[in-house]
């Protein structure tokens, strides 16, 4: 059983992905600033206590203020669009080291299910089909519109799957220790 609930989780996260490169160009690029503006500038970069809404209700008799307050809201949006498209393309290679860092996790969680006492050749032919997966994932958004498949995107890929096979190396490393004392 729990081979199943492991490939299902691999295969899950192998489509996820997919689906996630068969976007259009547009739709991608959107929801990617999007993520960026209302994670990364709105919460870390620019935090702010006041709403739009609060500056909308300022009262009639300071209409010279709120004219001001929208002068530094059209600043603060220039700003924003500039800090947007500053970290929009690092968001986007973080978010490829992600994914094939849960990626390899998943794909070593199954293979160690499968190949068993070969711990060495289970990390080469997981590291191995993760690369290659990402390979064929590039080849795949050149064929989608308004995408482009590009090499650095494979090499970002392999960044997170290195990243995750260490992890578990570790991980495996540090419970093979604590095994070893409870004996």
């Amino acid at each position: 059983m729990k081979k199943i609930i492991s490939l299902v989780l691999l295969l899950f996260w192998m489509i996820l992905i997919f689906n996630f490169s068969a976007m259009n160009g547009e739709v991608s690029h959107v929801k990617s600033r999007k993520i960026v503006k209302s994670v990364i500038v709105n919460r870390i970069v620019i935090p702010t206590t006041e709403t739009t809404e609060d500056v909308v209700s300022i009262d009639k008799q300071e209409s010279f203020k709120k004219n001001e307050l929208n002068k530094e809201e059209k600043v603060k949006k220039q700003r924003m669009n500039r800090l947007v498209g500053k970290y929009d393309d690092a968001i986007r290679k973080l978010a490829h080291v992600l994914e094939y860092f849960v990626l390899i996790l998943l794909m070593m969680n199954f293979i160690f299910q499968v190949i068993e006492n070969k711990k060495f050749m289970c990390y080469v032919i997981g590291i191995v089909l993760c690369i290659l997966y990402a390979g064929l994932d590039e080849l795949h958004q050149s064929h989608v519109s308004g995408r482009n498949g590009q090499a650095i995107d494979v090499l970002v890929d392999s960044v997170g799957i290195v990243i995750g096979a260490v992890v578990m190396i570790v991980v495996q490393w540090i419970r093979g220790k604590l095994r070893k004392e409870k004996v």
